[in-house]
Order: structure tokens, then sequence, then C-alpha cells
């Protein structure tokens, strides 16, 4: 039996074996997980393309971008689009074969079934999907070998027109060692920036986490925050987070001077030094 943890909505198996590698796509049903889903992805001004590339994807499933990659740095939305894909198709086609999986876990598996000389299971596992979901591709360009075996897998997948959603930091022609075939295959489809999400749309962000949450959050708040938080979603959400456990352990209300205090290493310096100019 496989010990199973639960991550950031993603299922991971420890002691991997070729042969009992259990589904890891349970999140498609889960009706409460919204954060998931396409129709509650905030889009802003920057990321309007990527949203609508997206839906067109879940309306035209194969047809409309294949392979279809979406890159962007880390907290922009990446997994949400990818995963509200899944979802959305999941829902749409319930007997959809959904393969998901991180690039570093296809790079473990291929190893281990070279060593097992099981490749011909691997192989049938990703080549038999319908929806072919695969996150992080950077993690994949050290090893020439693991790149020809996904390249094949993305043609095979490609001919029988079964859908492939890439996730990546970076556009494939900036991916360090990513060889030019594979590099080739995936800028024959669509290639979008998700983009950073603009003050609005990071605003809105924030209220709709806060609903979530159960946080009683102001809209000034959410705009102070918003404004002076830089870098990713995460480091708001973790704001956010910080903000509402202060609240409940110290039974104080939420405000910007308590967001000033409390969230000083976040702030950007010249919000700080306004603050250390007060008397």
């Amino acid at each position: 039996h496989q010990k199973v943890e639960k991550n950031q909505n993603h299922l991971y198996i420890k002691n991997f074996k070729i042969e009992e590698k259990e589904n890891k796509t349970e999140w498609l049903n889960q009706e409460q997980d919204f954060e998931f889903k396409l129709e509650s992805f905030v889009a802003g001004e920057r990321n309007q393309l990527a949203v609508r590339a997206c839906h067109a994807v879940t309306e035209m499933p194969g047809n409309a971008f294949n392979p279809f990659l979406i890159y962007g740095v880390p907290g922009s939305g990446k997994t949400h689009l990818l995963q509200g894909i899944g979802r959305e198709l999941k829902q749409r086609h319930p007997d959809l074969h959904v393969v998901y999986l991180t690039a570093e876990e296809f790079l473990n598996e291929f190893v281990q079934s070279i060593r097992s000389q099981k490749m011909e299971i691997f192989r049938r596992r990703h080549r038999d999907a319908d929806l072919f979901l695969l996150e992080d591709l950077d993690l994949i360009a050290s090893g020439i070998q693991v790149q020809n075996e996904l390249l094949h897998t993305l043609n095979h997948l490609r001919k029988q027109k079964k859908q492939i959603v890439i996730t990546s930091r970076n556009a494939p022609s900036r991916i360090n060692k990513l060889s030019e075939l594979l590099c080739n295959r995936l800028e024959s489809g669509l290639v979008i920036d998700v983009g950073i999400p603009d003050s609005k749309a990071r605003i809105e962000i924030l209220v709709r986490k806060a609903q979530e949450k159960g946080i009683p959050f102001s809209y000034d708040l959410a705009e102070f925050m918003a404004c002076h938080i830089s870098g990713s979603v995460g480091r708001l959400e973790g704001a956010l987070t910080r903000l509402g456990v202060h609240a409940t352990l110290m039974n104080e209300p939420l405000s910007i001077e308590l967001a000033r205090i409390n969230l000083r290493d976040l702030l950007e310096k010249h919000v700080e030094s306004i603050e250390d100019q007060k008397p």
C-alpha cells in the first residue's frame, strides 16, 4: 500500500512503484475547491489573453491550441489555470482520462521505468491520456533522454488530437538546456505569458481570499496591501493569513495601521519611511 500525502491540492506518492501508481486527479471532482476553477480566476488587464485562451481550450480540446503552454513567475496563477482547464473538461466529459503530474515526477518515473525495464507501462500510461497536464517544465531540462521521451509523448498525443497543457516559469526559448526539438514542438502550439496581476486584480484577489477565509477585511486595507506589497499573489495571501491570525489571537480589529506594523518586512521601503517619519 502506498502512502499518499496531500500538499497544495496535489497528491504526491511516496515509495513509487511503476505498476501501482495511484490516480492523483481526484481534485477534478472537488466542487468545494473554489480556488482552482477557471471562473474563480481573477483576471486583470495583463492576463486577459491567457484566461480567454484557457476557455478556448476547454471549448475545443485538442484543436484550439495544442500544445498550450502557460508561463510566468511563481504566484502568477499558472497552476490555477492549468487545474481550472482540467476541472472544466472533466466536468464536461466525465469519462475523460486525465494524466496530471509535474516535470519532476515525469523525470523520476522515467528513470525508475528504465531501471525496472518497464518503459512500455510508462509510455502507455502517459500516451493513453485524453488530457495531459504537466507542471514546471523547467525542471525537466537537465536530461536529454527524458526530454526526448517527453517529445515523443507530446508528438503522439498531438497526432491523436489529445489536449496538452503545460506550465513553466520561462518561455521555452528561455529555458536553459531545453533541446531545440522539444522547444520547437512547444512553440508550434500557443505559448503565452500569464503576466503579473495588476493592482485592481490584486485587490479583488485579496477581498475574495478574505471572504473564503472568513477574515473581516475592508476594501481600503486590501487596496493598501495590494499597492504596497510587491511580488507574487502567494506573498499577498501569506500577508492576509498573518493579519487574520493576529486579529484572531490578539482580538484586535484589522486596520491599515495594524498592517503597517505586522507586515513591515513585506511592505515597500518607502511605505516604512513614511511611517517612521510620523510624530
